[in-house]
């Protein structure tokens, strides 16, 4: 599994700058568990062949029946539905800009991951989203009203410092490795910015791609 790859995918859903540009380009405000599912998807539908290389990394966005990497959490499963729903009910109705929004996501991921070194703690996060799963399992969980009669959730809620709390336990009874552990965040995940990387990530987007149209902007 590249660590690269999915440490961005978990940068763009937990780090809030990031969080913040991605849920813009879907004209929606999205939990980070969502946008870490939505942004996978988006990769499925306009990555290229080169992308695929590590298959496993994309059961990260809404885990396997079979249990791994972990159970199906049915809330965000729910939610990523409803999403790719309302966006292809625009798009019938000529307004494209949310279905779009799923091409220029994938491309800011892969703007993360070019201009930044994303780091993903692999088992920490199999530990975070199993605390997620259980959660789940045992009722409702927090979150904001959202179109669709969904509730997303936000890193700061105590269900995602819960589960990240969780994590943090698991991790230290396992003592796993040595070396210090990256700086922590909701996810599992991680980013430590390059020298270069500190212009914003919408200009880093418009220098990967020149012909793409121009960004939604903030506000």
């Amino acid at each position: 599994m590249d660590l690269k790859r999915l440490g961005a995918i978990l940068a763009l859903a937990y780090e809030r700058e990031f969080a913040d540009f991605a849920s813009l380009l879907l004209l929606e405000n999205l939990g980070p568990r969502t946008l870490q599912s939505l942004a996978l998807i988006a990769e499925v539908v306009h990555g290229a062949p080169s992308r695929f290389t590590d298959p496993a990394r994309f059961s990260f966005a809404h885990g396997g029946k079979d249990g791994h990497p972990f159970p199906v959490p049915l809330k965000t499963y729910d939610e990523s539905i409803g999403v790719l729903r309302r966006s292809l009910d625009a798009a019938k109705l000529g307004d494209r800009d949310k279905l779009e929004g799923f091409g220029r996501l994938e491309k800011f991921a892969r703007a993360i991951e070019k201009r930044c070194a994303p780091e993903a703690d692999f088992q920490r996060t199999i530990a975070h989203e199993l605390s997620h799963v259980v959660q789940q399992s045992q009722g409702p969980v927090d979150g904001s009203d959202a179109p669709g009669g969904i509730k997303v959730s936000d890193p700061s809620d105590r269900f995602e410092q819960a589960a990240d709390h969780q994590a943090e336990t698991v991790m230290s009874s396992a003592n796993l490795g040595s070396a210090p552990a990256p700086a922590a965040s909701s996810s599992g995940g991680s980013v430590q910015r390059e020298e270069d990387a500190a212009v914003p990530m919408p200009a880093l987007q418009r220098e990967e791609a020149p012909d793409e149209d121009e960004m939604p902007s903030g506000g």
